[in-house]
């Protein structure tokens, strides 16, 4: 079977195309069943693997869920603003969640911006 790959700008796997044309590539089996497509570069008829970005992929992977349990924290604790506002206690009684919230935020936007940098 021959395929047609298709890399982005820096020649990253980013898909293989099934193709009947002359000018279509015959892929490793290794290559063609990895989960780890993306991590090969396409240069000059060659698959080079990229260890580099088999890590930065994990990362961003691992900072993605990172975010959504953080996200999911401030969900779950959304609720004190509405005992707050009702005045069933203060913010002093929910001082450390507060503080938590505050933490998860800054979290979250440390791992956005990581993962901003490593798409970069």
């Amino acid at each position: 079977m021959k395929f047609l790959v298709h890399v982005d700008s820096n020649s990253y796997v980013t898909g293989l195309e099934l193709t009947t044309q002359e000018n279509g590539v015959i892929v490793p089996d290794e290559i063609y069943n990895s989960q780890n497509q993306n991590c090969y570069k396409y240069i000059n008829g060659q698959f080079i693997f990229d260890d580099f970005n088999k890590e930065r992929l994990e990362t961003i992977s691992k900072n993605q869920i990172d975010i959504e349990i953080l996200k999911r924290n401030l969900t779950n604790t959304d609720y004190i603003w509405n005992v707050i506002n009702e005045g069933d206690h203060d913010r002093e009684y929910y001082k450390d969640i507060i503080e938590q919230r505050h933490n998860w935020r800054m979290q979250i936007r440390s791992l956005e911006e990581q993962n901003k940098i490593l798409n970069n």
